[in-house]
């Protein structure tokens, strides 16, 4: 929803963009649906990993959860109050400056809005979303005898998660493979797991951008912050010391894949598949301007006499 657009059918040259019929009507409903929406992400992210988090981690998580609500409602009023200031700018040339600023801030924290939720409470969800890779990759390549089991900590400024396993030896899949892949597959499968995921989302975004733009922007916004986390753990190996040994991507680069090339290859499938879209929607376009029948010109009868 562009702000802007919506408050100048009603603009009266007032900064209080509260008593404005247009934010009452179409602008504060919007706000409402999209906290509802901020609600049901972050405590449902939430909900979905408590079953794997440690009792002293549930009351951060809930209070992140809860601080990221109220922070991208917070965004989105200082969007809708910039949008605002940019109409009462634009009615003064010597302000032209300030609308500028006024119209790019407006922007900026609209959109910045759903990645307050996807950094913050979708973390927790993401981080499950990482192990169930390792559950997968455990259960195909080994065979167990206990485990796996997942736990996820938590406090306010840091996440982690831990799948513990114990096996006897390889499935078929796993001789197939040999000792070596297998643990390689079971390092990488977390983060394989959480850039399918991402690129899944952005799929779903790209089909719905055209009508859904709100719901596109939270599935991007969702996306690209597990490919961001994903990066960020998988830099660690190469600035902090010592990593415990469960440290997926110190086990890889141990293992003969170094984090240069796990952070490429982790940017480069979602850039790939977004790419691939942008590329199959020009080559679709193009065939259907091709394909349009000409519009047939009708001359008026009275031109014809003559």
């Amino acid at each position: 929803m562009d702000y802007i657009s919506v408050l100048r059918t009603d603009y009266r040259g007032s900064s209080n963009f509260f008593a404005q019929n247009s934010f009452k009507t179409t602008i504060l409903p919007h706000l409402v649906k999209c906290t509802l929406a901020d609600l049901v992400i972050s405590f449902g992210s939430a909900a979905a990993a408590l079953p794997f988090v440690a009792t002293a981690s549930i009351g951060p998580m809930i209070g992140l959860a809860g601080m990221a609500v109220i922070s991208s409602l917070f965004l989105r009023t200082v969007a809708v109050g910039c949008s605002s200031q940019a109409l009462y700018c634009e009615r003064d040339k010597d302000l032209a400056f300030g609308e500028k600023l006024m119209r790019f801030t407006a922007k900026f924290c609209q959109y910045a809005a759903p990645f307050a939720i996807a950094f913050s409470s979708y973390s927790s969800l993401s981080t499950l979303i990482h192990e169930t890779g390792h559950v997968l990759a455990a259960k195909s390549l080994y065979v167990l005898t206990s485990g796996p089991t997942v736990q996820i900590t938590q406090t306010m400024v840091s996440l982690n998660g831990l799948t513990s396993i114990t096996w006897s030896g390889l499935t078929s899949i796993g001789n197939a493979l040999g000792a070596l892949n297998s643990s390689r597959i079971l390092n990488a499968a977390g983060a394989a797991m959480v850039v399918f995921t991402s690129v899944f989302q952005l799929g779903i975004a790209n089909s719905l951008k055209s009508k859904f733009e709100t719901a596109a922007w939270y599935l991007r916004a969702l996306a690209i912050s597990g490919i961001v986390t994903t990066v960020l753990y998988a830099s660690q190996v190469l600035w902090k010391s010592p990593l415990p040994a469960s440290h997926d991507f110190q086990s890889l680069s141990n293992q003969g894949i170094g984090p240069a090339v796990a952070i490429a290859t982790i940017i480069a499938i979602p850039l790939l598949f977004q790419g691939g879209l942008y590329l199959y929607e020009r080559i679709r376009d193009a065939h259907a301007a091709r394909n349009k029948p000409a519009e047939l010109k009708l001359t008026p009868a009275n031109s014809l006499a003559g």
